[in-house]
């Protein structure tokens, strides 16, 4: 039935003469009308369906006005709270929720403006979508669905709805209905309808006096507030968005499915969001996104840059019927995303997100988007289930897949961040609260240390306890770290991130001890790779060195060793108890000839029979046998020693 019809046949009618099964076949009617091409048409489908409405209310009685104040109350179906309370974030974000929940002609240009009349209480908001169609007018005016509400009830199916319909994040109409927790009056011009809702009956649009003549591209929506209220609003989202954490954290636009970009703007200044994205499709991999903080003031503008990662999950007939009722009759497609700094430089407080931010709070700087459903308050995520198991199907699929692409993005991540990726590792849990229903072991400490989240210096990412570091007291860089990894010929996977020993017990790297008397074992054993080893022994303490039972050398290392005082100190120590015969390391020459390996003996011998002042005895002894000595050598008593041995 066409509208003028419908309009003709009812137009006189009185609402206590509209029976319940006449208003549900006017409905039926109404929804069937796919388009209206006037102003006139506009009018009378307003009319029409005001007189259903008004119907229902008459139906209604008494109980009306406590059925709606109740619903409004408890949050999802609405936000009325009599002492204003619920003037915070969450109303604009259900007016947002509405905007993006619209059609547009290009999702590459999705706008919103919010003007504020901080004098008149006035809140104006401006949006270039296609405008309301008929069933977008019937589903407004519904106190329980709208054509984001995913319920096939009775008025859903009013509607008319398409499946195109069914996947936006809206439910109930809420983000319409609680404003009138705030507002009075609530207008909306767009294309050729111009109709009003006020506060007496927000389910029963009116059409006002004054009308337009002609089509109105896009659409307004103007909220007239109770007094005081806008300049209240105003500030507080102004004040709560000067700080860069607020701006992830609290972002209305990260995870909408159209608009990009919302500006506010009052007498005086305006601020907004703009999110640039590479692709709206699903990037399990990451992308860089740009958060853009507009303002009036030049100084407070900035960007900050993050990694997005999106994936879509299908969800089955059975997991919908689950979340939705059993009416649900198809699968349905939603996204999992996740959001964190791209340069740590923005560290903020992690949340959960279902398409708005949640009060339930991360340990980590990541932001979790997830098509949970919310708790009456909508501030909460919601088991979904009266049993402690939570075993809701929707809620266990959403969860699962949650916690899996959380490991995913970790590892991938990982490959992007660096060793940065520890300020990601939580002390606990990744979760917040322990009441929170996404809080589970598979997000302890202990479960994403195990994951492929270092890189080993061959490129390959392992679990912590997999790698090793090498416990060098001494400060070196990481290149130094990789040449002394291979010096020491080892084959344990080696961390590639130069770290401080205190910090590898906290993350469960295991690691390689007595580096130095390794590197001077290397040095001692490998003349080609004395020079090497010898650079990082500079402050070797080498007192407590075991060694083999003696060592060959060559007067080129000789020669290196004679830099580094310590060890030319232990190496004349342990010639001299080598002498004693106490149990040493004796060091010899590799080109010693018969005649002088004699004369080491003799040496030694001498040096049982005479104990008295030792150091001095074996001085004057080499010095008596054929040795000419220079004044670098006197003082060093291996050295002379070698130097006699060295003698052809």
């Amino acid at each position: 039935m066409q509208i003028n019809d419908l309009y003709n046949k009812y137009k006189d009618r009185s609402v206590k003469k509209i029976d319940a099964e006449t208003k549900d076949t006017i409905l039926a009617s109404l929804s069937s009308i796919q388009e209206i091409e006037n102003v006139q048409d506009a009018n009378h489908f307003i009319k029409i369906l005001s007189l259903c409405r008004g119907a229902q209310a008459a139906m209604d009685g008494e109980k009306r006005n406590n059925t709606f104040r109740t619903l409004l109350s408890t949050g999802e179906e609405g936000a009325y709270v009599e002492n204003d309370s619920y003037i915070n974030e969450r109303f604009m974000y259900e007016l947002i929720q509405n905007v993006d929940d619209c059609k547009y002609k290009s999702v590459d240009d999705c706008k919103l403006k919010i003007d504020f009349d901080l004098n008149e209480d006035i809140i104006t908001l401006e949006y270039n979508e296609l405008g309301f169609r008929p069933k977008d007018v019937i589903a407004i005016s519904d106190i329980g669905n709208s054509t984001k509400n995913h319920h096939k009830s009775l008025d859903q199916k009013e509607t008319g709805l398409d499946k195109n319909d069914l996947q936006e994040i809206g439910e109930k109409g809420i983000g319409f209905k609680s404003i009138f927790g705030l507002a009075n009056k609530v207008s909306i011009k767009s294309g050729y309808f111009n109709f009003y809702f006020d506060y007496a009956d927000f389910t029963i649009p009116k059409i006002p006096d004054e009308t337009n003549d002609t089509k109105i591209n896009g659409t307004i929506l103007t909220v007239f507030l109770k007094k005081g209220i806008a300049k209240q609003l105003y500030k507080m989202l102004h004040d709560n968005y000067q700080k860069n954490s607020t701006i992830i954290t609290e972002n209305p636009v990260l995870f909408l499915n159209k608009l990009t970009e919302i500006t506010y703007y009052s007498n005086e200044d305006y601020f907004g969001f703009r999110v640039t994205r590479n692709t709206n499709q699903p990037n399990i991999d990451g992308e860089l996104m740009k958060i853009e903080y507009l303002s009036s003031n030049k100084e407070n503008q900035r960007t900050i840059r993050c990694y997005h990662y999106s994936k879509e999950i299908t969800y089955s007939v059975d997991e919908c019927k689950s979340r939705f009722g059993n009416d649900e009759t198809k699968e349905r497609k939603y996204k999992i995303e996740i959001i964190t700094s791209a340069d740590l430089t923005d560290i903020f407080e992690g949340r959960i997100y279902s398409f708005f931010p949640t009060e339930q709070k991360l340990t980590v700087p990541m932001i979790v988007q997830a098509p949970f459903k919310l708790d009456s308050a909508r501030t909460n995520i919601a088991n979904q289930s009266d049993t402690a198991d939570s075993s809701n199907l929707w809620f266990v699929r959403t969860k699962n897949e949650t916690i899996s692409f959380i490991n995913h993005v970790y590892e991938d991540l990982a490959k992007k961040i660096g060793f940065k990726i520890v300020n990601f590792v939580p002390d606990d849990n990744l979760v917040y609260s322990n009441r929170c229903p996404l809080y589970d072991s598979r997000l302890t400490r202990s479960a994403f240390l195990k994951l492929n989240l270092f890189e080993s210096i061959d490129g390959t990412f392992l679990p912590a306890d997999k790698l090793y570091f090498l416990n060098k007291e001494e400060s070196v860089n990481l290149d130094d770290i990789i040449e002394i990894y291979h010096l020491l010929s080892l084959k344990q996977p080696l961390l590639n991130y130069n770290i401080k020993p205190k910090q590898a017990p906290y993350y469960g790297f295991h690691k390689i001890d007595n580096i130095d008397d390794k590197l001077f074992e290397i040095a001692l054993k490998k003349p080609d790779k004395t020079k090497q080893c010898l650079k990082y022994l500079t402050n070797y303490s080498i007192k407590n060195f075991k060694g083999g039972l003696q060592y060959v050398l060559k007067e080129s290392q000789i020669n290196q060793f004679i830099e580094y005082p310590q060890i030319i100190e232990f190496i004349n120590n342990q010639t001299v108890e080598y002498l004693k015969s106490n149990d040493a390391i004796l060091f010899k020459l590799n080109d010693i000839s018969e005649n002088k390996n004699n004369d080491l003996e003799r040496a030694r011998e001498y040096c049982l029979e005479n104990d008295d002042h030792l150091s001095s005895k074996i001085i004057h002894y080499i010095n008596s046998i054929s040795c000419i000595q220079n004044d670098f050598y006197k003082n060093s008593i291996f050295l002379i020693n070698l130097a006699i041995l060295a003698k052809r």
